[in-house]
């Protein structure tokens, strides 16, 4: 009796781990807001370092992206990389562990780019300092 109730407790747990677990993945998180260049200089500072990326690059990357896509800048050398931290261009660049890149969703930036005429898109790093950071 007590092996039966064990087992029915243990299936009950795996179904819903299953579930719970299923779910979860589903659900698409939105990563990535996008902001007007004066409002993101009010909250983050001005750029301290600003790279130029052709719009027509970004749009080659993002086709061959999942769902999110990272940027980071490399030296002066900005990258495009998917989800396992792999360039999306042609060439052959990685992260390593302790390297930081910012994702946002893929909609979200394809987004950002139909909303722009611009051919040049700027990759910036931006530095606050906290005495023009508003209270």
């Amino acid at each position: 009796m007590k092996t039966l109730i064990s087992s029915i407790l243990l299936t009950a747990f795996v179904v819903l781990f299953l579930i719970t677990n299923t779910t979860a993945q589903s659900n698409d998180i939105k990563i990535g807001k996008i902001f007007a260049k004066e409002e993101a200089n009010q909250l983050f500072g001005k750029p301290v370092i600003s790279i130029p990326v052709s719009k027509a690059l970004i749009k080659a990357a993002l086709a061959k992206a999942d769902k999110y896509v990272l940027f980071t800048l490399k030296g002066k050398l900005p990258l495009i990389l998917n989800s396992r931290r792999t360039s999306l261009l042609d060439e052959n660049y990685t992260l390593e562990g302790g390297e930081k890149a910012f994702v946002f969703s893929k909609e979200v930036v394809e987004e950002f780019l139909n909303s722009t005429k611009e051919q040049i898109i700027y990759f910036e790093i931006r530095g606050v300092n906290s005495s023009e950071r508003n209270p």
